[in-house]
């Protein structure tokens, strides 16, 4: 299985920064059929072949994920 790891810097206000995170994984949802829920602040992410987390803090935003096989 290979996995993706990204961390990003931001300069939002916690409170927008995970709204962002919010409106793009109901675009998730919409468009590749993600199932998305919110556990203690991370957001996790699963759908056939993938499964993940983004976890946003007042300085950074990261994903780490895991890609079954094809």
């Amino acid at each position: 299985m290979s996995s993706i790891q990204i961390q990003r810097e931001h300069s939002l206000p916690l409170k927008t920064a995970r709204a962002l995170i919010q409106k793009m994984a109901a675009q998730l949802k919409k468009e590749f059929d993600f199932e998305c829920a919110w556990k203690q602040g991370v957001l996790h992410l699963e759908r056939t072949g993938i499964r993940g987390q983004i976890a946003v803090t007042k300085q950074h935003v990261q994903l780490d994920a895991t890609l079954g096989p094809l």
